[in-house]
């Protein structure tokens, strides 16, 4: 298949078998690259960019040329484009944690999308763009005072029961908790939230729970070393545990194991806490985590914590190796103190 010259649904059609693959490669990245160099996309085309960005959320592409070209695209033709794309393509840059820089007329743009089509948005859809963006620290003032709102927390109880209206809720106490931390001096929630699930666990802790508990000798007696304790798997009382349980924390020694930290904490930058990366929180081929990991780190700094980040696969190959794994836990453990300067 040549990608120079291969039609438009043909294109469409490939993507969409990649994606149902969830094949990716430094070839394939590439050559969508030059497909994108080498056609000349419409606002009819937006079936294509739509199956565009479910690949690379898919698959976690985060590639510049071709976030750059969603950009563009939305800039052009967003008006005229279905919400759902719209609402797609936005959403993948706060997910692959894009940054836009000097990008004042996309976000003017977003916020004129998300003020116009509030109405006619469904609740998720709306939730979607409002927390994705949020991953990157980009918040829209009229859009969430309308989220925020007894009409709209109604639409979300009405759901009561269904899967949808759990996810629904989860991600409005998430863009809440989010807010709280970025811009409190402009979230002035007045509303009762409904219930959400806050018992649900991240689905990856057991899985770090097991490395850790085959490196917990060698970690703990770091932390000792550092006249630290070491506490595993801990929650932040009243956030979201599926985002902001801590798989580490490096506390006081004097302090008795801990389960759950209250909030604010006691001394700013005193307790380290420890997560373990493993590669669905990279974006693909890249150092860079995804969208909600970032933010993760962020706010756990914002909390004062200190963060010090360990790579799972890191971890697994030298798991065996105590020099090497004091050498790396030193190197990450300095890390997460220049970080603060």
């Amino acid at each position: 298949m040549h990608f120079k010259t291969i039609t438009k649904p043909d294109l469409q059609t490939f993507i969409e078998s990649l994606t149902a693959a969830k094949y990716i490669s430094y070839s394939i990245e590439h050559a969508l690259e030059m497909a994108l160099v080498k056609k000349n996309l419409t606002g009819r085309d937006h079936a294509l960019m739509s199956s565009l960005a479910v690949y690379c959320q898919t698959v976690q592409l985060r590639n510049p040329y071709i976030l750059n070209r969603f950009i563009r695209y939305l800039e052009k033709y967003y008006a005229n484009l279905p919400p759902s794309s719209t609402v797609q393509m936005i959403g993948l840059l706060g997910l692959l944690n894009f940054e836009l820089e000097n990008r004042k007329r996309f976000w003017q743009m977003t916020e004129a999308f998300l003020n116009a089509r509030f109405i006619l948005l469904e609740a998720d859809e709306i939730l979607h763009v409002s927390l994705t963006c949020a991953f990157i620290n980009k918040y829209f003032p009229k859009c969430t005072s309308r989220i925020f709102s007894t009409e709209f927390v109604d639409k979300i109880n009405a759901q009561n029961g269904s899967t949808v209206a759990a996810r629904l809720k989860d991600q409005l106490y998430l863009l809440d908790t989010a807010m709280s931390l970025d811009c409190p001096t402009m979230h002035k929630r007045s509303v009762a939230l409904p219930q959400s699930n806050k018992s649900r666990q991240n689905d990856n802790s057991d899985k770090i729970g097991k490395l850790l508990g085959r490196i917990e000798e060698h970690l703990s007696k770091f932390c000792e070393a550092k006249g630290l304790r070491l506490s595993k798997q801990v929650s932040l009382r009243y956030l979201p545990p599926e985002l902001y349980s801590i798989d580490a924390l490096a506390h006081k020694r004097d302090e008795q194991p801990l389960k759950i930290v209250d909030l604010p904490l006691q001394g700013k930058n005193e307790s380290t806490a420890i997560l373990v990366l493993l590669p669905s929180h990279y974006c693909w081929n890249s150092a860079k985590l995804i969208g909600h990991q970032a933010m993760k780190v962020r706010h756990l700094r914002k909390l004062g914590f200190r963060v010090m980040l360990l790579d799972y696969r890191y971890l697994q190959s030298c798991e065996r190796y105590p020099s090497e794994l004091a050498l790396y836990f030193k190197s990450h453990y300095d890390s997460a103190f220049a970080a603060l300067l």
